[in-house]
């Protein structure tokens, strides 16, 4: 009787999210060495999620972001990236030096240029900083990224 009486507050508290979320899920991958490698890795690892719903900042699976300016078409987000370790017994890269594991992290900029109901542009300017495990500085990356998202089905 008591869980009958509770069921319209449980029903109004499925449609408010909680401002945070913690998970884990598992992930695997298949992947070359490096770019044009033809031997791979098979990797199997946990993946933990966090979700906040503020009011300015979020985050969620798009990304940490910010409001800039109160506009909402402008973003920023943090970037992340990374490069898996190649050791010496890879046959290609037999005599020289190992690459280390690297890390790169830094802002993104994001512009939604334009949003309807069936297409999308939007603009993306990330500029990450890229460091190896032993504290080596491979430099700086920007790999610029200009989408065009197109549905028929009315949502993009």
């Amino acid at each position: 009787m008591l869980l009958l009486l509770n069921l319209p507050s449980l029903a109004v508290a499925a449609d408010t999210l909680p401002k945070w979320e913690l998970g884990v899920g598992l992930g695997a991958a298949s992947l070359p060495q490096y770019m044009g490698s033809n031997e791979r890795y098979q990797l199997a690892f946990p993946l933990p999620y966090i979700i906040y719903r503020g009011d300015r900042v979020k985050v969620d699976r798009g990304g940490i972001r910010a409001e800039l300016l109160g506009i909402k078409r402008l973003s920023l987000d943090a970037s992340f990236g990374g490069g898996l370790p190649v050791r010496n017994n890879n046959k290609a890269r037999a005599g020289m030096p190992e690459l280390k594991f690297s890390f790169q992290f830094g802002p993104r900029l994001n512009w939604q240029i334009k949003k309807s109901d069936t297409y999308g542009i939007r603009l993306r300017l990330p500029w990450r900083w890229s460091i190896d495990t032993s504290g080596k500085s491979l430099g700086w990356l920007s790999e610029p990224e200009l989408q065009w998202q197109l549905s028929k089905w009315g949502r993009v």
